[in-house]
């Protein structure tokens, strides 16, 4: 079994406000896999006037549009 994404250890300001809580684990963004943290911050640089966010929430998959 090979987890990836990005686990939120803590859930506090836009994220917080974004709805994404602790233990979260970021697996795509705009249909970019996620698997580390720079990856995550490669595409956070990028500018859209809106993100789609797919997050395991304790196996379950969650998609978010955030504008």
């Amino acid at each position: 079994l090979k987890a990836s994404g990005v686990v939120l250890l803590e859930a506090q300001g836009a994220s917080a406000r974004l709805g994404l809580q602790r233990g979260d684990r970021i697996v795509e963004v705009n249909n970019m896999e996620i698997t580390t943290a720079e990856d995550l911050q490669k595409v956070a640089r990028q500018r859209s006037s809106m993100w789609l966010l797919t997050v395991d929430r304790g196996g379950r998959l969650l998609r978010m549009r955030v504008r």
